[in-house]
């Protein structure tokens, strides 16, 4: 026979053990919870570790009883002792739950703890120093090693450690020690590469490393952070992707900010700078501290602007998550997702002109040159793939591919042997660029009606992209259309020149003959 079905959430069936607060004032910081609400079920630390375990049970089990006893009796949410402020939670959902009675999630999210960070959406203060705790950290180590010791806490079990910045806090290698060799998610900021963070996840492969990184670009990331240094924690990113043991170490999580950081430029130069990492999912959340008092239009705005990031996700075949949007918000973002994908599948150019506005900007602030142009690659492609499929014209198309393709950023990717090398994937960036310039001379190739205006660019630019993937046949099949069109312009000097080029491999190929033919008379004065 089922449980009877009932409301509780998996927190508290999961018996989820989160230190989350302050812990030298006494407050009930031990909670099942993670929600930005007021005063959440909790505990505060008793005497002894094991008081504070019982405790602790003791209040698990009575909210587990009061959900049950309310699910028969259908009593008002006025009559509820232990549940009152979970049933405002929209994560406090009915379904026919089932616990082992163990734990299976440790969040340590306790404070004081220090931070470099400014976040605009943080509510914690930043300012106390974790030394002037340290007889309350001494009473959480104890706890937590007694759960261990008492096996409360299962092997699997998922650690959680976002105790201010990890890297600089005073007790950083307590609180390490204490998860070694346990499924450990760190949330830093990533203002530093830690050594001894990157150990843990090379020795635990199922560990990794979170950052709200809440930007895509350094002006947002300025904004919303604080610090003025979004090159720095993306070449630390970098660093811990190549230390890592495995893909998918590095997660990223977006708070989604209506009107400081959801413009499309920040939302694509993210995605591009995630396929770098090779990170494929990325957490979409909201500010928690607006959360229950937002009106309907402010969360209307906040759909609204989700729904074009997970589009954008979406084009790109990336996955995400939605945390802390309830069942019906998820609905209306994935079906307005649903009607902008359509929208750009019909000829919108949002696609194309977002992915080109990223090529040609600022991007200095990228600490490795290397990671600059692989970055730069990837909108490359994604621009290319935008422009391809869509219906502007042939003139406009032409325009964008040589716009690319003269570039200096293309240009020091064509030149560069160890391509990729600063994330460890020569031969996938290698190819990655092969690729991309091949596809494009095929276009270029079947192009037709390539207007006067941009024929010449055209043709030296085919050059370029088949000399750089060795295919010579078709360099030098774009030498000789250019050789044609600048004969037809009256340049005769740099027809001879590219001409002459031509000739030192091919002198007895039947076009280049002609053309010599053509030129010689031209320059001799007797045209033919």
């Amino acid at each position: 026979m089922g449980n009877t079905k009932y409301r509780s959430c998996t927190m508290i069936e999961g018996f989820f053990l989160s230190i989350n607060g302050e812990i030298n004032i006494g407050r009930k910081c031990i909670t099942l919870c993670c929600e930005n609400l007021a005063n959440v079920p909790g505990v505060a630390f008793a005497a002894t570790p094991k008081e504070t375990i019982d405790n602790f049970r003791e209040l698990r089990d009575n909210i587990i009883a009061e959900s049950k006893a309310f699910a028969v009796s259908g009593s008002q949410p006025a009559e509820r002792k232990y549940t009152s402020v979970c049933n405002k939670c929209v994560n406090y959902l009915p379904d026919e739950w089932q616990s082992d009675g163990l734990i299976h999630y440790v969040n340590l999210s306790m404070y004081p703890a220090p931070c470099q960070c400014k976040c605009i959406y943080c509510y914690v203060n930043r300012t106390e120093n974790a030394k002037d705790a340290a007889d309350s950290y001494e009473t959480l180590f104890a706890l937590i090693e007694y759960a261990k010791e008492k096996n409360l806490i299962i092997p699997s079990a998922f650690w959680q450690v976002s105790t201010g910045e990890i890297t600089i806090h005073p007790f950083k290698k307590r609180i390490i020690d204490l998860v070694r060799g346990r499924k450990t998610i760190f949330y830093t900021n990533t203002f530093m590469f830690d050594t001894d963070i990157a150990e843990n996840m090379r020795v635990s492969p199922n560990s990794a490393i979170n950052l709200s990184i809440d930007s895509g670009i350094p002006q947002t990331w300025h904004k919303v952070k604080g610090v003025d240094n979004f090159g720095k924690v993306i070449d630390n990113l970098r660093n811990y992707f190549i230390t890592c043991g495995r893909v998918g170490q590095i997660t990223l999580k977006y708070i989604i900010l209506p009107g400081v950081n959801d413009s499309t430029e920040d939302y694509l130069s993210l995605i591009s700078i995630m396929k770098v990492l090779q990170v494929r999912y990325l957490d979409l959340a909201r500010d928690t501290t607006v959360k229950y008092s937002q009106t309907a239009e402010q969360r209307g705005v906040l759909i609204q602007s989700s729904a074009c990031f997970v589009a954008l996700l979406r084009d790109n075949d990336m996955s995400y998550g939605m945390f802390n949007f309830s069942t019906d918000e998820r609905e209306d973002i994935e079906n307005g997702a649903n009607d902008l994908l359509k929208a750009w599948k019909e000829g919108d150019r949002f696609l194309l002109d977002g992915w080109r506005g990223l090529l040609f900007r600022d991007d200095a602030f990228f600490a490795n040159d290397d990671f600059r142009l692989l970055v730069f690659l990837h909108e490359a492609a994604n621009t290319l793939t935008a422009l391809f499929e869509s219906r502007v014209s042939v003139a406009e198309k032409v325009s964008v591919v040589t716009e690319i393709f003269k570039h200096d950023n293309t240009k020091a990717i064509a030149a560069k042997t160890d391509l990729g090398a600063s994330v460890n994937q020569t031969a996938r960036y290698i190819g990655l660029r092969n690729t991309l310039f091949s596809e494009t001379a095929n276009w270029l190739i079947d192009a037709e009606e390539i207007p006067d205006e941009y024929a010449e660019d055209c043709y030296a630019v085919g050059a370029f992209i088949c000399g750089t993937v060795n295919d010579e046949d078709r360099a030098v099949r774009f030498k000789k259309l250019l050789v044609e069109y600048l004969i037809e312009t009256e340049r005769f000097d740099e027809a001879d020149t590219i001409l002459t080029e031509i000739e030192m491999l091919h002198a007895e190929d039947d076009e280049v003959l002609a053309l010599r033919e053509v030129l010689g008379g031209v320059l001799s004065g007797s045209p033919i």
